[in-house]
């Protein structure tokens, strides 16, 4: 009797399995599996066949997904691509996705490393988290002016992908959106973006320039991190916060002008960015992190605008062009500070490490806007070089006399 219980449990238990595995798809056709979404509206999304997508990976070559599709006798608009529908499917090259679509789901193309080109229609409205993550054979991505968000990860390891357009109408980038796309080298930006945020950009060491989009408030946290090859970036009067590490390990960045908009730069912002040689820090700051600028070992000139300085804590340049005597931390970066303030800077904490502090009138045209194409031939860095027939670039010039912040 009790083996004969345990069989019949044992039969139940597997026509359960059997069950989970018929019902992970409600029905196929010309090789795509579906699942209804709606039965009154009569809408599907693309799904996989089997009870997880990792088991399956069905999908191969070029696949047309179609507007519409009939089952028993009833028509389906095809709306989404579901939650991992194409999960794995690393011999897909290539899918169309029809105009019904609006939404692709989180995971829809993980792992889809044969994947060379996708169209994303204009029906589209957002993409999940890690949409097409690790679709490493990816090389160009054209965002419709449909699509409004663009979930976590959802380009993370694409390390093919060399140029993104991102339009007006995305608002939101989730954290990671296209870390580690490491073969990246352009993308566009369109005004409409309220926020940069977590590791959005880590180690794209492809990246050479970025510029920031007017709409950005914030810049999270490592949001540029190790971006090796990136050479300049701008950063907006709309920015009011720097994140922790946003730029850490920017080797090849050789200046930063801070906008006067920004209160804060978090720890380690610009930590590790060896080529950085000058900085302009705006009297908007009020408040520099731990490390900001640690390990900058290039940096000889820091201008500060702040009035009245606040104390900083000790590592903020640590390794700045710090005496190599383990005993002692001071910097040898001239610190320039505005007229009549010496003094209270030589008596701050951590301005006070400085063994040069100068005075400038920084009051003068202090965040000129200056026409790019202005000829820059009769400015004269403070360094000593000039750049004629170039535009002029961030940093302090002396022109007719008169010390110069250009931002």
């Amino acid at each position: 009797m009790m083996k004969h219980k345990t069989f019949s449990f044992l039969l139940t238990m597997l026509m359960s399995m059997v069950a989970c595995v018929a019902s992970a798809h409600d029905f196929e056709v010309d090789g795509i599996y579906y699942n209804i979404t709606s039965s009154t509206d009569f809408t599907v999304s693309v799904t996989f066949s089997g009870d997880r997508p990792s088991s399956w990976k069905e999908y191969t070559g070029s696949v047309v997904i179609p507007e519409t599709v009939t089952y028993s006798g009833k028509t389906y608009s095809v709306t989404e691509i579901g939650y991992q529908a194409f999960y794995g499917c690393s011999g897909l090259t290539s899918v169309t996705i029809p105009s019904s679509v609006t939404s692709i789901s989180s995971g829809a193309f993980w792992g889809c490393s044969g994947l060379i080109s996708v169209t994303i229609p204009n029906s589209v409205t957002s993409i999940g988290d890690e949409a097409f993550t690790v679709c490493s054979g990816l090389t160009s991505v054209t965002i419709p002016n449909s699509v409004t968000s663009i979930g976590s990860s959802a380009f993370n390891g694409c390390s093919g992908l060399t140029s993104v357009t991102i339009p007006n109408s995305v608002t939101s980038i989730g954290s990671s959106a296209f870390c580690r796309c490491s073969g990246l080298t352009s993308i566009t930006i369109s005004n409409g973006l309220a926020s940069i945020g977590n590791y959005v950009f880590y180690g794209c060491n492809g990246l050479t320039t970025f510029t920031i989009p007017e709409s950005v408030t914030t810049i999270g946290v490592s949001a540029f991190y190790g971006c090796s090859s990136l050479t300049s970036v701008t950063i907006p009067n709309s920015v009011t916060s720097i994140g922790s590490s946003a730029f850490s390990g920017c080797s090849s960045l050789t200046s930063v002008s801070i906008s006067n908009s920004v209160t804060s730069i978090g720890s380690y912002a610009f930590s590790s960015c060896s080529d950085l040689t000058s900085v302009t820090i705006s009297n908007s700051v009020t408040n520099i992190g731990q490390y900001a600028f640690a390990d900058c070992i290039g940096l000889r000139s820091v201008t500060s605008c702040i009035d009245i300085p606040f104390n900083l804590d000790s590592s903020v340049f640590t390794y700045s062009n710090k005496s190599y005597n383990p005993n002692t931390i001071y910097y040898i970066a001239t610190l320039y500070v505005p007229t009549g303030r010496r003094t209270a800077y030589s008596r701050a904490e951590g301005w006070n490490l400085f063994t040069s502090i100068q005075e400038l009138d920084l009051t003068d045209v202090e965040g000129l806007q200056l026409d790019e194409h202005v000829s820059s031939e009769n400015w004269l860095r403070l360094d000593g070089t000039k750049v004629p027939g170039k535009p002029i670039q961030s940093g302090i010039y002396l022109h007719n006399g008169k010390k110069i912040i250009i931002k």
